[in-house]
């Protein structure tokens, strides 16, 4: 199980979802916004380090294979899947500082955190730890990690390989163990929706468009990657079928909330198909989003979301459909 962490990384995510991270909920969230425990579970010395790089293993590895699966689905969406996380060392708090460097090896480049099996690029060699130092040639931005905390130079380093993706093989210039490496390979397609883990011990999800946030409390309730790939294809759906929160200007009475509950029953048929698509085990994912959902059924001021016995009763008849 997914162990919390200090809330002290930055992580590469769009510029709406970054000022996002840190509401309970918003209009596009799975419905499940539940407090985390008062005192938050803690390790030390590299345990934590590891679980923290196997948590964003796990959820690029699902979102990987939800993506690259459904890429017909989403052809109109669809970009490269670089299938590796990318971090830095500006986007760990101070304090984090020196163990990122002592156990994830960061220096002043950006580095590759975890790489998913199977992608193009864990063929072509591309390693955990592995520094990155150009793209096709052309130098990526180094950073000493002096300041306050940002994701800025890692937004930058995912968005120039993506962007050389678009045109065919990449070139990673990469240092491992200080000795320089050339790294080919082409990026796999699929559907444009990056997907990154939050370490918040909420449980919750929740996406603007273009990008999914997984929060670690939501992560650590699923306990098999098919659970988590029925959370992680809601989200993804919402931005497959452009979903967005109602104009606060519409007046007529009620209907906001009711083309919002329409939108949250068009994810979750969706997350199915996404999830069935992937070759996702969905026998348990009536039970698991029932379990999720029991503690959310008091109405709510906006009741965007609904009723939970029809949501399930949906989702069932969605999965024996296919």
């Amino acid at each position: 199980m997914f162990l919390p962490h200090p809330l002290s990384r930055r992580f590469p995510i769009s510029r709406g979802l970054r000022r996002a991270v840190g509401l309970i909920a918003v209009a596009l969230c799975i419905g499940i916004a539940l407090p985390g425990s008062a005192e938050a579970a803690t390790q030390s010395g590299p345990n934590r380090w590891e679980s923290l790089r196997a948590a964003d293993l796990r959820v690029a590895t699902v979102s990987y294979r939800l993506s690259v699966a459904n890429r017909a689905l989403c052809s109109t969406r669809a970009g490269p899947r670089l299938g590796f996380v990318i971090h830095g060392i500006e986007q760990y708090g101070m304090k984090d500082r020196a163990g990122a460097r002592q156990n994830y090896g960061l220096g002043s480049h950006s580095a590759v955190l975890a790489v998913v099996a199977g992608s193009p690029a864990e063929r072509a060699g591309l390693a955990p730890d592995d520094a990155l130092v150009s793209v096709n040639g052309r130098l990526l931005d180094s950073d000493a990690g002096a300041g306050p905390p940002t994701s800025d130079r890692t937004d930058r380093a995912q968005a120039a390989i993506t962007l050389a993706a678009k045109t065919g093989p990449v070139t990673l210039g990469v240092l491992r163990a200080g000795r320089p490496i050339a790294i080919v390979f082409g990026a796999a397609s699929g559907c444009r929706s990056d997907v990154a883990l939050v370490p918040d011990q909420r449980v919750n999800a929740w996406a603007d468009g273009e990008s999914v946030i997984v929060a670690g409390g939501l992560l650590a309730r699923c306990r098999t990657d098919d659970e988590l790939a029925i959370v992680i294809g809601h989200e993804m759906a919402h931005n497959i079928l452009g979903h967005a929160r109602p104009a606060a200007s519409d007046a007529r009475p009620g209907h906001g909330n009711v083309e919002m509950r329409a939108t949250e029953e068009g994810a979750d048929a969706l997350a199915i198909r996404l999830s069935a698509a992937a070759a996702f085990d969905l026998r348990g994912a009536v039970s698991f989003l029932g379990g999720l959902l029991a503690n959310v059924d008091a109405p709510r001021a906006d009741d965007t979301h609904p009723d939970t016995k029809r949501r399930l009763a949906l989702m069932s008849a969605a999965i024996l459909q296919i």
